[in-house]
């Protein structure tokens, strides 16, 4: 006679019974409708959740250039300073003379060093030392024409010339020129 192996059997058994048992707990039972029983539901109703608030978006800019200086401010706050010092430079050609430059000159110049000296090593311009310089000269020159340019259209012709094709000076010169 040939004998009967019990373990696989035994072991098969132990599968099924841990298998029914695992179904009938997952099972969801139904609740009990006849029989007097009271049943609960534990889930609240719907109008008792409070209603989240919407969140809305901060209303855009006005002042122009002022989406490049919150990006590069973002920049310099997540210490991406070659990113900032990009972004600095760029407002500062772009809107070099106008109201919203004035008013962040100082911040921008402050940000514009910061950004260079904590870069590192690898990643700063060696041209930024000469370039702030060329901008520096443009600026106090600019300070100077900027009462006369309703008189001399010469030297504002010659300052023109120096300007760099993006600077925001250009647009002011050019709408005066307009003007005239």
């Amino acid at each position: 006679m040939e004998r009967i192996r019990v373990f696989p059997i035994v072991v098969l058994t132990a599968v099924l019974i841990v298998g029914l048992i695992i179904y009938l707990v997952s099972r969801k039972k139904e609740p009990e409708k006849a029989g007097g029983g009271t049943v609960v539901d534990p889930t609240p109703p719907r109008e008792a959740v409070a209603p989240k608030p919407s969140v809305q978006a901060p209303p855009p800019p006005t002042d122009p250039g002022q989406k490049i200086l919150d990006g590069a401010d973002g920049a310099f706050r997540t210490e991406m300073y070659p990113t900032a010092l990009k972004f600095y430079k760029d407002f500062e050609l772009r809107y070099a003379g106008t109201e919203v430059y004035d008013r962040n000159l100082t911040r921008l110049w402050e940000r514009i060093h910061s950004s260079h000296a904590l870069s590192s090593k690898d990643k700063q311009d060696p041209d930024l030392p000469a370039y702030l310089e060329s901008r520096r000269k443009l600026a106090d020159e600019w300070k100077k024409l900027q009462p006369l340019a309703e008189s001399s259209r010469a030297e504002v012709e010659k300052f023109l010339e120096k300007l760099p094709p993006q600077d925001g000076r250009r647009k002011i010169i050019d709408a005066w020129r307009d003007r005239k």
